[in-house]
């Protein structure tokens, strides 16, 4: 005999054969149980009738749960409709108040509480209008792991396995205090850094501080983002290197930007992006752009003005730092470009020396925007490798560009800089 044989259960939320109240309704009615059905308007009443006399239903009934009368008479109609008894109650109705729909999601009278108390609902995982739903499931879960048993420590092992599914990792903030530390005070629109694919989740932490900056903003993340949106987050990745080649400067300014927020606490153990935030910060000041605030790891950079000078800390120069356009370096192999144009740092002067396997393809090979292997002065140089497309290679999996063995330098005549070489 089923554990349902015999229930009379309500059923709220039904809006038609595709709703998720309609397949535990169809459960329970296969497993036994009698259903009580409410709908909510006439749009869907017929539709919500032909189900429910499919499977012989005694009770439909018309309720608004936010009449306090029409609970109170769906409560008079069940009692009549089941002899006073009720076993089961399926509440499939998601409600908020239309006040409380003008804003975020994360204003919402509860969801607020917990969002800024859970570090995990604070940076979702998912496009922002779908958190809500994401999160129901989730609670859904939790609930029939409650329901299947009444160990609690089996409830928690499933709900903790159910995370380790979805990769969930509890962040931290990303900056003390409240997010209105990093709110920048010039006009325009706020890029944010590092830029990442709209569909990579680390983009979701830009939402926690929407809350207090409340700006357009030419990046972010959503898995449903338009093609057009993942050219201009592609282009504006190099500024995460600090690489502004390709007119990027007049793009930043066509799309309207007035602040930058770098995120330097994102490019440390990031296997999205490399640890190139100091590089960031270089190519921001040597734009002209300024530090006017600080919140812990974040820098708000406007342009113009005098600004201030938090401390960074300088790579160490002894070797290359390659930015994003390069895979990571197999051992004995060399290190493939990824994408068709890859760019890295490097310090020192004299004569720039790269050493390529044999390839078919075109390069060109710019230091500091010029067509020239010389590094002028002795210091820091963007080297960027460019060629016209990535190609099929065997023994790999994915398409890739040159594959850079060796970098090396040499001095130049009257300068007593050592020559220094290294693998990439």
């Amino acid at each position: 005999m089923s554990r349902f044989e015999g229930k009379k259960a309500l059923i709220l939320g039904v809006a038609n054969k595709r709703s998720i109240a309609w397949a535990i309704a169809r459960r329970l009615a296969d497993a036994g149980a009698e259903l009580a059905f409410t709908y909510q308007g006439e749009r869907i009443e017929k539709s919500v009738r032909d189900l429910a006399e499919s499977l012989s239903s005694p009770l439909v009934t018309e309720c608004d749960v936010r009449s306090d009368e029409d609970v109170a008479r769906l409560c008079r109609e069940v009692g009549e409709a089941f002899d006073g008894g009720l076993d089961l109650l399926v509440h499939a109705v998601a409600f908020a108040a239309a006040e409380d729909l003008e804003g975020r999601f994360t204003d919402t009278p509860l969801y607020s509480a917990i969002w800024h108390v859970l570090p995990p609902f604070r940076f979702p995982r998912v496009p922002e209008r779908l958190l809500p739903i994401a999160s129901l499931c989730i609670a859904g879960l939790f609930a029939f792991a409650i329901a299947q048993t009444r160990r609690s420590v089996v409830a928690v092992l499933a709900v903790a396995l159910l995370l380790v599914d979805l990769h969930v990792h509890v962040y931290g903030r990303s900056a003390p205090g409240d997010p209105a530390g990093a709110a920048p005070s010039a006009a325009g629109r706020l890029l944010e850094l590092p830029v990442f694919d709209p569909g990579v989740h680390y983009g979701s932490v830009y939402l926690w501080y929407d809350t207090a900056a409340q700006r357009q903003r030419p990046g972010g993340y959503s898995t449903t983002a338009p093609k057009p949106a993942k050219s201009v987050a592609d282009r504006l990745q190099r500024l995460n290197c600090g690489d502004w080649s390709g007119k990027l400067a007049d793009e930043v300014r066509r799309l309207g930007v007035g602040s930058i927020a770098l995120h330097r606490g994102l490019f440390i153990r990031n296997p999205a992006v490399p640890s190139t935030g100091w590089f960031a910060a270089r190519g921001l000041l040597a734009q002209g752009w300024r530090v006017q605030r600080t919140a812990g790891p974040v820098w708000v950079f406007e342009r113009g003005g005098v600004g201030i000078a938090p401390t960074r800390v300088e790579p160490a120069h002894s070797r290359p730092v390659f930015c994003q356009g390069w895979f990571a370096m197999e051992a004995g192999s060399g290190r493939y470009m990824s994408e068709t144009h890859a760019p890295f740092w490097i310090y020192g002067s004299g004569t720039l020396r790269l050493t390529f396997a044999p390839s078919l393809l075109q390069r060109r090979v710019t230091v500091d925007g010029r067509e020239s292997l010389r590094l002028r002065n002795r210091g820091w140089h963007l080297v960027a490798v460019d060629i016209p497309h990535l190609r099929d290679v065997p023994g790999e999996t994915r398409k890739v560009g040159l594959n850079l063995l060796r970098v090396s330098t040499s001095p130049s005549r009257g300068n007593p800089s050592p020559r220094t070489e290294s693998s990439p």
